[in-house]
């Protein structure tokens, strides 16, 4: 029993994989994550063999401001993006490195 098992996104799409085994090989699903997440999940659930459609959530965009202080001063949000983005690059090269995806 994998259930609440999986530590990373690859499980994750593995042992959801073993769960719809009994399911229509036709069935499309849906893969909602959030928006900095769903380019290494979706790799990972295609890897695994699923048909789906996604919906990316938590997007991360706001008004474009040319002023100069939004523009080049530097913002704690910003640092706190830039976390995300290089973690999910980061996450994306070691999946494919491991074949993950």
């Amino acid at each position: 029993n994998n259930k609440n098992q999986s530590r990373n996104t690859h499980e994750n799409a593995i042992f959801t994989k073993k769960l719809t085994k009994y399911f229509d090989s036709k069935t499309t699903y849906l893969l909602v994550t959030s928006a900095f997440h769903m380019r290494r999940a979706k790799a990972c659930f295609k890897k695994a063999g699923f048909k789906f459609d996604i919906y990316a959530v938590n997007k991360k965009a706001g008004p474009r401001k040319y002023e100069f202080d939004y523009m080049f001063l530097p913002d704690k949000e910003a640092f706190y993006y830039w976390d995300l983005l290089i973690h999910e690059w980061a996450g994306f090269i070691v999946y494919k490195i491991m074949g993950y995806a």
